[in-house]
Order: C-alpha cells, then structure tokens, then sequence
C-alpha cells in the first residue's frame, strides 16, 4: 500500500484499528492498492461493521509426496459429506492434489476425526494437500457457503505451476493426468497466448449402477441409451461443443479443438497457477464459475477443448448446501449478483463488448454457433 508521502507499507489480511493505520499515514490518504483480479480489498476501520470482518481458523497439512513444479494439481473444495465421494476422484488422478474443506457447523470437526481414523484414507490422503477452514459461528453469514474463496485457498497451496478446478462431485477419466502431464502441460509452456485446455464434463443418471465409462466408445454407449447426457446444454455446458466433443474422430487429427467464449459458460479447465483467482464475493451457488471463465476471455485466452477426456458425476436431485447456506444465503438481498453486479463492474474495465469472445482465433466459427443469445453482446 503506497499513500501520498511515498512510503509503502506491508498489512498482513485481517482487521486493523483505524489508530494502527493511521500512524503509517494510511487509509486516509492512500493513493495506490494493487490488487490481483479476482481478488478484493476491505479496510475497515473501528466503526465499521462489514459482513467480511470474519476471522476463520485455517489448518494446513501439506502433502507427503514430493512433486515437481512443472506438474498439474487437482484442486477441489467441499464439506465432509462430500468425503466419500471425493474418493473416486482420488482414486483416478495419481497426481498432486490439492483440497479445502470447510467445517459447516462445529460437529464436522468430529466427522473428519473419525474418517482419517482409518488407515485406508490417511494412505489415499498421502498426496493431498488438505486445508482445514472451520469459520466464525458466531454470526449467520458463515452460511454463505464460501465457495470461490475455498478454491483460491486450494489453489494458493498448490505446489505445481498448473492447475485444475472442479467440483468434488466429479471424476476424471483414468488416463487424464498422464495426457496432461505429457501433452498439455508442454503446449501450456510453449504457447505464444494465455490458454486453458477445457475438460468436457458430463452427467450420469443416478440410478445407473454399471460400469463408469472411462473412454470415448464406452461414453457414446450410455448417450445411446440415454444414461449419459449434459446437465446444461445451453448456456452453461453448451459452448463446449459436446457434438463435436462426442464426433471427434471426424473432425481433425489433434487431441483438441478450440470453441469461442459465451457469456454465461462454466467449463473447468487445465490451466497456468498464474491465471486469475476466482472472485470471492461470489458465495453459494450461482455465477462462481461463470465469473472465472468471463475474467479469462476479458484477457484474450483460448480455449481449447480436449477430445478424447473427460469428467463425469453422477446426478442427483437438487441439495442445498450444508446447514442452509443456500437458503439464507444466496436469495439474501445483498447477495453478489454475476448479471446486476459483476457484469457491469468488468464492462467498466474492459469495455461493453467484454462479454465477446476475445480470444478465439476464428470468432463465430459457423459449425459452432448454437444460438447468439448466448453471446452477450452487451
């Protein structure tokens, strides 16, 4: 922080007394933050009383493997209920993982107590790097489930210079992190332009109890039977092209092909560490992912999405998050809002055509295109 005299001056993120600040000439007169996008800034002062005054008690327990720089983590958050299910993802990626939890309510201290008592998870956890966030109870706004904030914990504790967000629903291909490690991770180093390599993520029904596909053919089978399908073809999983993703043999000989932004998408993607954090006022459900993907095109990168892997999750019918985060936190008044809030706020820094595709090399590609409303022409 630089203020007006040109002294600069270091402040660790937690509450500082308007006096403290004061004496370093700060607050007052400030005349530079740098922030890094994604992220946000509050200084608050003994009379305020802003809902992010929160202090949470975080534990961090790193990884018992080493792994080199240049590899590509799996990044997850979730609550322990999602313990169980977050197994099938761990048991696919063999690589460094990277994981947040956030204890709910005080009990969920005691639930992961009992799951790392047995052996069989602490020897699957031995690659993980956990992060344990147990917030402040003492007010209601813990409940805004914080979920972008819980993802750029889990990417900040990454030991690798590459990344990969998702879901703990979800599970990827068994062949995967060996493809990343050897193909994408050196196209990654060598391309002349910001890029994210888009993994397709599909939905399994949650009666089906057969074998979980794990190639392309096996995939095609359970879209025939109508056992495989896309949870949002439109807007949100649309641009991904699954047509094209599902026909790859008849489109060219990469392992990819590159599809332009659309307003309102969400895909998750192999990335660069250096990429833009998540933006932390979006709590709950509703505009988290979608505000990450919108950053990355406002920067001109391309996305190019791989042919023959894959994410899937079996579905199930809507929750809400743990102790009604959502309830009385996402349709709360002041809620961040991905259309009234964040959309305007970026169109003032970038421009009203931000929500254009900006990066991709052949804007509008004709066999692409589903429908422009999707565009956002601003």
């Amino acid at each position: 922080i630089c203020n007006d005299n040109n002294v600069i001056s270091f402040w660790e993120p937690k509450y500082w007394k308007e006096s403290d600040l004061q004496k370093e000439h700060i607050y007052n007169n400030i005349r530079t933050i740098h922030v890094p996008m994604g992220m946000n800034v509050v200084l608050v002062t003994q009379d305020d009383k802003h809902e992010n005054n929160m202090q949470e008690l975080i534990h961090h327990h790193k990884s018992k493997l080493h792994f080199f720089n240049h590899d590509v983590t799996l990044v997850s958050q979730f609550s322990v209920n999602r313990l169980e299910r977050f197994e099938q993802a761990l048991a696919a990626w063999p690589g460094p993982v990277s994981v947040v939890i956030y204890l709910t309510n005080p009990h969920d201290i005691y639930t992961l107590i009992d799951y790392f008592k047995m052996d069989k998870n602490i020897y699957l956890y031995n690659r993980v790097s956990l992060t344990i966030i147990k917030p402040n109870y003492s007010t209601d706004y813990y409940l805004k489930y914080p979920i972008n904030q819980l993802r750029n914990v889990g990417i900040k504790t990454a030991s690798t210079d590459y990344i990969f967000v998702i879901d703990a629903d979800f599970v990827p291909t068994s062949r995967l992190y060996h493809f990343a490690l050897s193909t994408l991770i050196p196209l990654l180093k060598q391309s002349s332009h910001p890029t994210a390599f888009v993994v397709p993520c599909v939905a399994l029904l949650e009666s089906y109890r057969g074998k979980f596909p794990n190639t392309i053919p096996e995939l095609l089978s359970l879209f025939r039977q109508d056992i495989a399908y896309i949870t949002d073809p439109n807007s949100g999983h649309g641009p991904t092209g699954t047509n094209i993703f599902l026909a790859h043999q008849l489109y060219t000989s990469l392992p990819y092909y590159e599809v332009c932004y659309e307003s309102q998408w969400e895909p998750y993607y192999i990335i660069s560490k250096n990429a833009p954090l998540y933006d932390e006022r979006f709590r709950n459900q509703g505009g988290d992912k979608q505000q990450h993907a919108f950053s990355l095109n406002a920067l001109g990168y391309r996305f190019f999405v791989l042919k023959e892997h894959f994410i899937y999750h079996k579905d199930h019918p809507k929750i809400d998050w743990p102790d009604g985060g959502l309830r009385h936190g996402q349709l709360s008044k002041n809620q961040f809002n991905y259309f009234q809030h964040y959309i305007p706020e970026m169109q003032s820094i970038f421009g009203i055509n931000v929500r254009w595709p900006r990066g991709c090399s052949q804007p509008l590609i004709a066999g692409q295109m589903r429908d422009l409303l999707g565009i956002g022409f601003g």
